[in-house]
């Protein structure tokens, strides 16, 4: 009861491999190589390119990230400036508030969570951003 085989050469990268189960049935299996650069030869062909630039050098974004924005490159885009301005006091705020909450004030931490959503609630009637 063993499986018979045949290994067929479609062309340079391809080779089909079929089996003939001990029911008569035919298994076929394509097996593909890849050569040059592989997947990215594909992409390519669809006209698709890769980013030139993924990361900024320098820990640069994780220090604007942590220190608000005293860090950012000079030449950056005034539009990045103005959010990090915005964003710099809730971050602190957080911060603060999973410092207590860390520490074990859950009745501080409570307060400042409490203090943050009154203080930076664009819609005070409204409840789609509640966490609690």
């Amino acid at each position: 009861m063993g499986l018979g085989f045949e290994l067929l050469d479609d062309s340079d990268t391809r080779l089909r491999l079929v089996l003939t189960a001990p029911d008569g049935l035919p298994l076929t299996w394509h097996l593909r190589t890849e050569l040059g650069a592989g997947p990215l030869a594909l992409l390519t062909l669809r006209g698709f390119t890769l980013p030139k630039q993924i990361f900024s050098g320098g820990g640069l974004g994780r220090r604007a990230l942590c220190l608000g924005r005293r860090y950012l490159a000079k030449g950056a885009r005034p539009k990045r400036q103005k959010a990090l301005r915005g964003a710099e006091a809730p971050l602190k705020v957080l911060l603060l508030a999973l410092f207590l909450l860390l520490r074990g004030g859950l009745l501080l931490f409570l307060a400042t969570v409490t203090l943050y959503r009154v203080s930076c609630d664009p819609h005070p009637g409204s409840r789609a951003n509640v966490f609690f």
